[in-house]
Formats: structure tokens, sequence, C-alpha cells
């Protein structure tokens, strides 16, 4: 079983949870998260001894607003994690303990589901070769489109998806065909 994914077994069902937690993640946020509020927070300190004009507040308002947001980002990656919660009825992906808008809780019906996909998604600047691989796995149905179970998960994390792609498929009885976007196993 591949480091930060735990298996909990009970009766037909099982979950299988994932911590978001990875060291590639938490070490690039953490260090801009803590620069970045630090600075702002020096020079908000530092300019208000000085009785600061209005306008540097207002300049500091957007430095300040995308230091929390990173700060919440890096409370969410140390804390976070996904269950896939798998019955012979449903396949529930939750995330918590903090809300996150671009992952939302999902219930899909087993009986819906034709087949898993792992497919990997490269992400550069425009012009550059230089960039990063992300992983995602994917609920094929017979008459819907594809829904997102997992994705993000770093290129230290690709043994995790794959792992969690052959058990629910085990679990759930589903013969691995694999597809030319199958790019993983």
């Amino acid at each position: 079983m591949p480091k930060g994914v735990q298996i909990e077994k009970w009766g037909g069902d099982f979950t299988i949870r994932r911590r978001w937690a990875s060291v590639n993640l938490i070490g690039r946020t953490a260090i801009v998260c803590l620069l970045l509020n630090g600075l702002v927070g020096y020079v908000w300190h530092s300019l208000s001894d000085q009785g600061m004009p209005n306008i540097f507040k207002i300049v500091l308002l957007p430095f300040m607003a995308v230091g929390l947001g990173m700060t919440y980002y890096c409370l969410a990656c140390l804390l976070n994690s996904t269950q896939l919660c798998v019955s012979n009825n449903c396949l529930t992906v939750r995330h918590g303990p903090l809300p996150w808008i671009s992952f939302a809780n999902r219930a899909v019906p087993t009986s819906e589901i034709q087949q898993l996909r792992c497919t990997s998604k490269w992400h550069s600047q425009t012009g550059s070769s230089i960039g990063r691989t992300t992983y995602q796995l994917h609920a094929l149905q017979s008459n819907s489109p594809p829904v997102k179970l997992l994705a993000g998960l770093d290129e230290d994390q690709h043994d995790q998806v794959i792992f969690i792609k052959q058990e629910i498929e085990k679990h759930l009885g589903i013969e691995d065909r694999r597809g030319r976007e199958d790019s993983l196993t």
C-alpha cells in the first residue's frame, strides 16, 4: 500500500482515505506563503508606525488577500484528505475537513461505472519545456460524461492513483480494460 493511503473495510463496503500532504506540494507553497505574509506584515507594521497613508493600505490589500489564500491552501494541504467510500450501490468522494472549491463532494452509482481511467496532465508555461505532471482518476459511466474522482496528484503520488484504481476495480468486479488514454497502468 502506498504511503499516504489507508483502507478501512467493514462488511461489503470499504473506504480509501488519501492524505493531501506531499513534500513537494507543502514545500513549494509554505516557503512562498511565509515570505509573502512576512513581507506584507513587515511593510504594514513599519508604515503604520509612520502614519501610513490610505493609498498604501489599498495597495497592500491584494497582497494580503493572496497571503491569506496561500495560508488557507497550506492548511488545506496539511489537514485535508479525500475519502472514497465504495459500497455495492455507490462510490462517494468526500474532501475535508476544510472546504475546497475545486473538489466538490460527489456520489456515483456503481451500476453506472463502466471503467476507471488514470490519466496524466502536463502543466507548463507557454513556450517553456519546464513544467510538472499531475495525475487524475476518472470514472467512466455508461450514459454520462466521465466523473473526476481524484485530481492534482503530483509525480511522487502516481502510485497512489494506480493503487486506488486497482482496489476500486477489484471491489466492484470491473475488468481492467486499458484504453489508449489510460496512461499510467
